[in-house]
């Protein structure tokens, strides 16, 4: 299924996902028409398949829209967004999930600090 991935003000990524209903008889612009209409005016808008996303979405606030139209995790705000859940009220990060954090060279190693 398709979605629609738009961008906001802020530049966290929004995804519409249309309810899954079939579309008999409706082109594709027809189908788009309808569902664009959520995507606040000025704002560029992309049709990305199902199939273009993360597997999961654990590092969901992370995920970015390449020039390819698909959505893939950025590895530097991952960084942030595992850190901030891995840091207590209140207190600091401790050195060792730091450096796991600082050191990790892709999503899957990443994903291993805990």
């Amino acid at each position: 299924m398709k979605r629609i991935v738009y961008t906001d003000e802020r530049g966290a990524l929004c995804i519409v996902i249309p309810a899954d209903v079939p579309r008999v008889g409706e082109t594709e612009a027809a189908w788009l028409g309808r569902h664009k209409s959520v995507v606040p005016d000025g704002l560029s808008w992309f049709v990305v398949d199902e199939k273009d996303f993360p597997p999961t979405r654990e590092l969901r606030n992370a995920w970015k829209l390449t020039a390819m139209d698909k959505v893939v995790v950025d590895l530097a705000r991952a960084k942030v967004v595992v850190a901030e859940r891995l840091t207590e009220k209140g207190k600091s990060l401790p050195v060792e999930k730091q450096a796991a954090i600082t050191a990790a060279k892709n999503v899957a190693e990443l994903l291993l600090v805990k």
